[in-house]
């Protein structure tokens, strides 16, 4: 709430439109795609590798894993399995 309220600050809080055809296909040989399908590939595509990176690297993506594994292990190794 407060990230919105600064981009309201910043930009203003009036609508914003872009010249964006929804309805229009683009094919690349077999593949057929259109705008909001290509972005929410793209999109889907760099969160991913981000979201492997944060629960292999950072302490608590390591216990989010270990807690899906094996709880009483986790809870044994010290980490809050209650909440």
């Amino acid at each position: 709430m407060t990230l919105r309220h600064v981009i309201y600050l910043i930009w203003g809080s009036t609508t914003q439109q872009y010249a964006v055809d929804q309805f229009a296909v683009y094919v690349v040989g077999p593949v057929r795609f259109s705008p909001g399908a290509l972005v929410a590939t793209i999109a889907a595509l760099v969160a991913i590798p981000f979201v492997g990176l944060f629960l292999s690297r950072t302490r608590i993506g390591k216990s989010m894993r270990a807690l899906a594994n094996e709880p009483e292990l986790a809870a044994v190794s010290g980490i809050d399995t209650d909440g």
